[in-house]
């Protein structure tokens, strides 16, 4: 192995790892965003009366 190699090895994973990180950070802020506006979503339902009873009957 070319020890002159790690270095720049480990700086590329560390890079990599960085922008995971920063790729899952943004994912769980459009999570929680989505839920809240489902939530939101439920609430307006339930308010207006709608999504109470399910009719399973075809």
């Amino acid at each position: 192995m070319n020890v002159s190699a790690t270095p720049a090895s480990t700086m590329a994973m560390a890079s990599a790892s960085q922008q995971l990180q920063t790729v899952m950070e943004t994912q769980m802020a459009l999570l929680r965003e989505l839920a809240e506006s489902q939530q939101e979503i439920a609430q307006m339902l339930a308010a207006n009366g709608l999504g109470q009873t399910i009719d399973i009957q075809a």
